[in-house]
């Protein structure tokens, strides 16, 4: 009885260093397709989808195609999926400088300011148009939330 017990927890330590070495394989191989998607960020955005691809392929034939945890990119979005461009009045993505979303920004807030309305249903919907113009500047002002949001469509 104490020589099967024996083997059976020394079994049991063999599949949990195996267990482990694997986990800490996955682990390398899902470390590097962070790096090299870091390493890629100063690409264009198709370059940087392409080796993120890459990276996933390897490590997924690497594993046999085993589900894991691995970082996955939102799909494409379509241009402005949030609208955060229109709500200031300017082209979507990529042609507006800072100086532009600044100035339509002051423009839209002295067009739909709710002290400029008197009624109580016209500052309600002014306010509320308040709240999406500074959300909307807010994201846009700030070159790391632009780029994120242009790249993803998430702000």
């Amino acid at each position: 009885k104490g020589e099967a017990g024996g083997q059976a927890q020394g079994r049991g330590a063999s599949s949990r260093h195996e267990a482990a070495s694997t986990w800490d394989h996955e682990w390398q191989l899902h470390l590097e397709a962070l790096e090299a998607w870091e390493q890629e960020k100063r690409r264009s955005k198709s370059e940087r989808f392409e080796a993120f691809k890459r990276a996933e392929r390897r490590w997924r034939q690497s594993t046999d195609g085993k589900a894991a945890a691995l970082p996955r990119l939102p799909p494409r979005p379509a241009e402005d999926p949030l609208g955060l461009y229109k709500e200031l009045g300017l082209a979507p993505a990529g042609g507006s400088s800072a100086e532009d979303i600044k100035n339509a920004f002051r423009a839209a807030v002295r067009a739909r300011h709710p002290d400029r309305f008197q009624g109580q249903g016209q500052k309600a919907a002014a306010e509320a148009d308040m709240v999406r113009l500074l959300r909307a500047y807010d994201v846009l002002r700030d070159d790391r939330k632009r780029e994120v949001y242009d790249s993803t469509g998430v702000a």
